[in-house]
């Protein structure tokens, strides 16, 4: 399962239990359709014919099969590309190409690139463009990105000290020619990472390496035929082991999230930096703006929040135009977390920031949320808050909590101008037994709704898995 996907392990139920609420509840989770998945498959749901329902990818080794979406009742199996007999092939990155999906798949040897057929109601076919990248001994950082320039996609395949930048136009072919090395920068991180924004105001997508707590910058330049061509030449390198006084003699683990906190399409980076020594507890934020020429190592904007903490994804989350930080912590204190470890209840709360006109970013405790986690129940999964999407259609991102077999939603709605929030339970699902499974979050049926799909072993003696898909409903409408 590949992408910004929400994909986690978690320990979930043989059957539904849930209650509802008082108030109106948004959701109503009486139907799931229960679908057979190969034992040890891969699943993915992208819309292969561009007709706006989500329809069933199963990777399985070698072999490659789609289930077309026709509505909700109906799907129509295809075989969609068997490969070679010593290839098994693992997702890259998936993509959206005139309406319909494509798939960027890696095998021992070579990149494979699968196209859908964007005629609406007619099955994917097999369009398939295949590249070598090298030895079947080279070595892969699997840090995978996909950018998109006047029409035209690029791809970064790593080795131990280069960077492979392929091109394709995602239709017809993948030139000869557009493989680009950069060399000279030996990348030893565990999990290297490759951001596609513009670092500048030329216009031009640029490329952003992090490696742990370091940033290099290739610069995008004019290039020959369509697309941009990458120039290590102009590459901008910039540490965040000392940026500022107060954290010098810190030892830190730092992370650089890169996101646009201004919505003028330039890079910004919020860099977090949490203690090695878990006996103490603080968070330290610095926002580093991008006013065209890129970020300096001088924090414009500080933060230090006094618990263990990490960075949830960057987004608006007030309307304002202005991305705001949400910022997940446990405890308020290390006398606090001691005692919360020894009762084994800990408590973890998703604190809210929102920007200010002036670049500040001020504290809003009405637009926390908080939860108890038992970490002494290995049953339970981790505590996970996500605020990014709006779940009711009504112009306002939501928030939905998991917390180990839980699923919370909260409707949350904000009053213009005042900055308050109010937040609604809505909705909650509770699964009692335990069954590890992957889940995903998305509209699969293409009503606007978001919809569950969960993974669980199979009931049954076939020895397969199943794919449970719960569709969400507002009722009322």
């Amino acid at each position: 399962m590949t992408g910004a996907r929400m994909l986690v392990s978690l320990l979930f139920a043989v059957q539904l239990a849930g209650h509802e609420t008082a108030g109106a509840n948004l959701w109503d989770v009486s139907e799931e359709d229960t679908i057979p998945i190969p034992d040890g498959a891969n699943w993915e749901f992208s819309d292969w014919n561009g007709d706006g329902l989500r329809d069933l990818l199963l990777i399985d080794g070698r072999t490659i099969r789609v289930r077309l979406q026709i509505d909700r009742e109906r799907w129509v199996d295809d075989s969609l590309f068997v490969g070679d007999s010593y290839v098994a092939w693992d997702v890259l990155d998936s993509f959206t190409v005139d309406r319909a999906s494509s798939l960027l798949l890696v095998g021992r040897d070579s990149l494979l690139l699968l196209a859908g057929e964007s005629a609406v109601g007619s099955l994917p076919v097999s369009r398939t463009l295949r590249m070598p990248y090298g030895a079947a001994t080279e070595e892969l950082l699997r840090f995978p990105f996909a950018v998109q320039d006047g029409g035209w996609r690029a791809f970064a395949v790593t080795s131990s000290d280069s960077l492979l930048l392929v091109t394709a136009n995602g239709r017809t072919s993948l030139p000869g020619g557009a493989r680009t090395e950069i060399r000279g920068r030996k990348i030893t991180a565990t999990s290297p990472r490759v951001t596609p924004a513009h670092w500048d105001d030329d216009g031009l997508v640029d490329l952003i390496l992090i490696a742990e707590d370091d940033l290099a910058v290739h610069r995008g330049v004019p290039g020959d035929g369509p697309g941009t061509s990458f120039t290590h030449h102009a590459e901008a390198r910039i540490s965040f082991h000392e940026r500022s006084e107060s954290n010098r003699d810190r030892d830190e683990i730092v992370r650089i999230a890169v996101c646009d906190l201004e919505g003028d399409g330039l890079a910004d980076l919020v860099v977090t930096g949490e203690p090695r020594d878990p006996i103490d507890a603080y968070l330290s934020v610095a926002i580093h703006r991008n006013r065209g020429a890129g970020c300096g190592p001088i924090p414009d904007h500080f933060l230090t929040i006094d618990s263990w903490g990490r960075l949830l994804p960057v987004c608006d989350r007030d309307g304002d135009g202005l991305a705001d930080l949400r910022i997940q912590t446990t405890g308020t204190g290390t006398g606090a977390i001691l005692r919360a470890l020894a009762s084994g209840s800990v408590p973890v709360r998703a604190r809210l920031y929102l920007q200010t006109a002036s670049g500040g970013f001020e504290r809003r405790e009405k637009g926390d949320f908080s939860v108890h986690a038992d970490w002494n129940d290995d049953r339970r999964g981790p505590v996970r808050f996500d605020d990014t999407r709006d779940w009711n259609r009504d112009g306002v991102r939501d928030m939905l909590i998991v917390t180990g077999p839980s699923f919370t939603l909260h409707q949350t709605t904000v009053r213009t101008g005042a900055g308050s929030f109010t937040m609604t339970e809505t909705s909650r699902w509770q699964y009692a037994d335990t069954q590890t499974l992957e889940y995903e979050v998305m509209d699969i049926d293409g009503d606007g709704v978001v919809d569950f799909a969960r993974s669980r072993p199979s009931t049954g003696t076939s020895g397969r898995r199943e794919l449970l898909v719960t569709y969400g409903r507002v009722r009322g409408q």
